[in-house]
């Protein structure tokens, strides 16, 4: 009789734990995803940045942001990723030459942060140099 008593007792415990563990585990899931995806553009924007700094290395003539051999060689390297927010930007100077790919990210748990007013969207950039020969 004892035993029955103290289940009794406890029988909203389960769900009250529940209640507590779930949010937390649901951010810790959303913080990974987020982290993930960032990483995931990031490595491709610094792909893309090293890959056009070699183009233009081999090909100095087309050494210029709007050149279109340039920016099909950059952006095929940018699969998957939104073509109207990319941004590249090349410097040359006589020993070098730079590309910045500039990228802004909706995040995955954007309208979250958004819902408590924080930015909905992060900017990313990558920046490659390389020596002329």
């Amino acid at each position: 009789m004892q035993q029955t008593t103290t289940l009794r007792h406890q029988r909203g415990a389960t769900l009250v734990e529940y209640a507590l563990v779930v949010p937390v585990f649901l951010l810790i899931v959303l913080g990974i995803m987020e982290f993930g995806h960032i990483l995931f553009i990031q490595n491709t924007l610094a792909n893309a940045a090293r890959e056009g700094a070699r183009y233009l290395v081999v090909r100095p003539e087309d050494a210029s942001a709007t050149n279109a051999n340039f920016l099909a060689v950059a952006r095929r390297l940018t699969t998957g990723l939104d073509p109207d927010e990319l941004d590249f930007e090349v410097s040359r100077s006589s020993t070098s030459v730079t590309v910045t790919v500039n990228y802004r990210v909706d995040l995955i748990t954007g309208p979250f942060i958004g819902a408590v007013g924080g930015r909905t969207n992060i900017p990313l950039r990558a920046v490659s140099t390389m020596r002329l020969e």
